[in-house]
């Protein structure tokens, strides 16, 4: 049996890993094309990058799915393999982990469009976006959801309700917000991260970030 991920960092730090996109830009990949389609056209490269962190003393895994979203994939043409992309990205994660000591986040990032009036989608389309990605992640056995990035607390907001429609138990991690909030814990003025599935506030930051060997 896995170990409790809310158990888990109530009780000790948690190092995670840190940036994947960046981090195969470096190594190779193209700056201007989504990373997560990698999961599929270059396994090995990600899996590499996984077992880097772990080698790094990483205790939470991201998978490769940050941009793994419809909107996202559709502006470059890999809509249609959003399962798969999805699924294995979660696959190579857990693979790396080998081991019950170590947590399988499932990365969701923003959708890179705009809400009405300002844009083309409702909070509705938004939230079903958001919903198809995350019920992927679930299925394919992330133990906890990632959201990374947001720059719309809206935005955010509607990607918890996508998630917390599909699972009231998983853990929900936020990263990086824009805005602060009495459930975040802060630094430098800008919320950093916050477990949504949780009804106790921690004053504590028990979750750090590795960095690979001659690796930025």
């Amino acid at each position: 049996m896995r170990k409790d991920f809310r158990k888990s960092l109530a009780e000790e730090v948690l190092l995670a890993d840190g940036a994947m996109g960046t981090l195969l830009a470096a190594r190779g990949a193209s700056p201007d094309q989504a990373k997560s389609p990698l999961n599929l056209t270059d396994a090995e490269a990600v899996a590499e990058v996984h077992e880097d962190y772990v080698g790094a003393g990483s205790r939470i895994l991201t998978t490769n799915t940050w941009d793994a979203n419809r909107v996202k994939l559709d502006a470059h043409e890999w809509a249609e393999s959003l399962e798969n992309i999805n699924r294995e990205g979660v696959r190579l994660a857990r693979e790396a982990a080998a081991g019950e000591m170590i947590f399988v986040a499932g990365a969701i990032g923003p959708l890179g469009a705009l809400v009405k009036p300002y844009g083309r989608l409702t909070l509705t389309q938004v939230r079903e976006v958001f919903e198809e990605q995350a019920r992927v992640l679930l299925d394919a056995g992330a133990d906890l959801i990632l959201l990374e990035t947001f720059g719309s607390l809206l935005e955010a907001a509607e990607a918890v309700r996508a998630v917390r429609g599909l699972s009231s138990e998983i853990p929900i991690v936020a990263d990086d917000l824009p805005l602060r909030r009495p459930d975040c814990v802060r630094r430098g003025g800008r919320a950093r991260s916050f477990d949504a599935g949780s009804s106790r506030r921690r004053r504590g930051r028990n979750q750090l970030h590795a960095r690979p060997a001659g690796n930025p």
